[in-house]
């Protein structure tokens, strides 16, 4: 059994940022294919579309977007545990 790993959500997000999968590969540094496999796995997993392919770039779908305030949300929370670790190491 597979499951939703890193990379994945990684390449969600850069391409629901840019809303382009060419400039997610160059933000990541890794080519299209890769992006687009990594979202297709999401995809796959989950029976699921959070981006809508169209000949002129990508839009999120209602799932998309909800899965891309998740995600910074997550970002948030992490980046504030960090800083409470900070503080408390300082102390």
């Amino acid at each position: 059994m597979k499951y939703i790993n890193f990379s994945q959500l990684r390449s969600f997000h850069a391409v629901a940022k840019t809303e382009s999968i060419t400039l997610a590969a160059k933000l990541l540094n890794i080519s299209q294919p890769t992006i687009t496999k990594q979202i297709q796995l999401l995809e796959e997993f989950y029976s699921i579309n959070v981006i809508n392919r169209h000949a002129r770039g990508i839009s999120l779908t209602d799932l998309g977007r909800k899965l891309l305030e998740f995600l910074n949300l997550k970002s948030k929370l992490f980046n504030f545990f960090l800083l409470t670790l900070t503080y408390i190491k300082g102390l």
